[in-house]
C-alpha cells in the first residue's frame, strides 16, 4: 500500500510540472510554481520522477501486482493525452454528452489506474473509476462558481451544459454568467452527475470492512456535503 501511494505521489507530481511547462505556469491557485527554477530544471525534476515512477513500479510488479509497470505508463500517457484535448477544446463545440465521455477517458481512466495499480480487485478498479470522475468534476464545478473557467477555453461539464442550455450567456463577463437566474440549472445538473458515481462508488465499497475504506468515505462524505451545500 505505501509503494502504491508512493508511485501516486510521483505520477501527480510528473503530471504538475507538465502542466507548469507546457502552459507556463508562473502561479497557480496564487501560488508560485517552480517555473521560476527555469525549464532545464524542470526538466531534471521530470526525469526523476520518472525514474522514481518506474521503479516503484517494477518493484510492484516483482511482488505480484500484473502490469504494474505498463499500467503506470499508461495512466500517465493517457492522462496527459486526454487533458490536452479538455484544455485545447472549446467546451461550445462540445456536447455535455460528450464531455461526459472525455472526462470517463480522463478522470475515469486515471482513478481505475489508481486501483489497478494498487490491487488485482476489480471491484476498486471500478471504484477508482468513479471517484476519479466524482473528484475531476468537483474541482470543474468550483473553477467554474469561482469564474476562473469563464475565462479561457476548456471542456468542463458545467460549461458544456452552459453553452447548450444558455447560449446568451456564451459572451458575458464572469460576472453576469453566474448572476444569470437560470446558473441553478447548470449546478444542479452537475451535482447530480457527481452524485451518480459517488452513490456507485459507495455502493463498490459497502461490501469492504469499514476501516479499510475509510479515507475513501472521508473523501465521498465531504464531496456530498460540499454539494448538499450548493442545493
Amino acid at each position: 500500500a505505501q509503494e502504491a501511494a508512493a508511485l501516486q505521489a510521483f505520477q501527480s507530481n510528473r503530471i504538475s510540472l507538465y502542466d507548469i511547462i507546457s502552459d507556463s505556469h508562473e502561479m497557480k491557485k496564487g501560488i508560485p510554481t517552480p517555473l521560476h527554477l527555469g525549464i532545464d530544471h524542470l526538466r531534471l525534476m521530470d526525469a526523476s520522477y520518472e525514474n522514481s515512477t518506474v521503479w516503484i513500479a517494477q518493484q510492484l510488479q516483482l511482488a505480484g501486482l500484473q502490469n504494474a509497470e505498463h499500467n503506470a505508463k499508461q495512466q500517465y500517457t493517457v492522462t496527459l493525452q486526454q487533458d490536452f484535448i479538455r484544455n485545447n477544446y472549446a467546451s461550445s463545440q462540445m456536447t455535455p454528452q460528450q464531455t461526459i465521455e472525455l472526462i470517463e477517458r480522463l478522470a475515469g481512466h486515471h482513478g481505475s489506474m489508481v486501483g489497478k495499480l494498487s490491487t488485482e480487485d476489480t471491484k476498486l478498479h471500478e471504484a477508482g473509476f468513479h471517484l476519479g470522475i466524482a473528484m475531476h468534476t468537483v474541482e470543474d464545478l468550483l473553477d467554474f462558481l469561482s469564474g476562473e473557467d469563464l475565462m479561457r477555453m476548456k471542456a468542463t461539464l458545467p460549461l458544456a451544459i452552459l453553452h447548450e442550455h444558455l447560449p446568451e450567456c456564451r459572451d458575458k463577463p464572469p460576472t453576469e454568467i453566474l448572476e444569470h437566474p437560470n446558473i441553478s440549472y447548470i449546478t444542479s445538473h452537475v451535482r447530480d452527475y457527481i452524485l451518480l458515481h459517488l452513490q456507485t462508488a459507495s455502493e463498490i465499497l459497502v461490501c469492504y470492512p469499514t476501516d479499510e475504506m475509510e479515507i475513501f468515505s472521508q473523501c465521498i462524505y465531504k464531496m456530498r456535503k460540499f454539494l448538499s451545500e450548493l442545493a
